[in-house]
């Protein structure tokens, strides 16, 4: 009886950590960049400068973020990145708030790939 409840317990953790990838996968593959898209870094500009960043994307700290709206709004799709998706959260939040509606928490930078529509 044992056994069985480890192999469908295993089964279970391997199908939902399959599942949780698909998903990584689909949210990154439906960013693709363009003319009318822009991949925002919010870390700080320390961060941006010491730990690497992204070719396809720009820095625009979090906290300077709300500075930067006008800038933003000829984009129709804003991907926003940082240390581990928390921040990105954050900058999503404000953005989505202020009125730009295809915004999407990407997660990390070094998740991120930059392919050209």
């Amino acid at each position: 009886m044992k056994h069985i409840v480890l192999f469908f317990s295993l089964m279970l953790l391997f199908f939902s950590c399959s599942n949780s990838g698909k998903e990584n996968n689909q949210t990154e593959s439906a960013f693709i960049m363009s003319d009318e898209s822009i991949i925002i870094d919010v870390r700080t500009p320390e961060e941006w400068q010491t730990d690497g960043h992204s070719t396809c994307s720009v820095s625009i700290p979090l906290d300077e973020l709300e500075k930067s709206m006008d800038s933003l709004r000829k984009y129709k799709q804003i991907g926003v990145v940082c240390r581990s998706g928390n921040r990105a959260e954050q900058a999503q939040s404000i953005l989505t708030s202020n009125g730009f509606q295809q915004v999407t928490n990407l997660g990390s930078w070094k998740n991120i790939t930059c392919k050209k529509q």
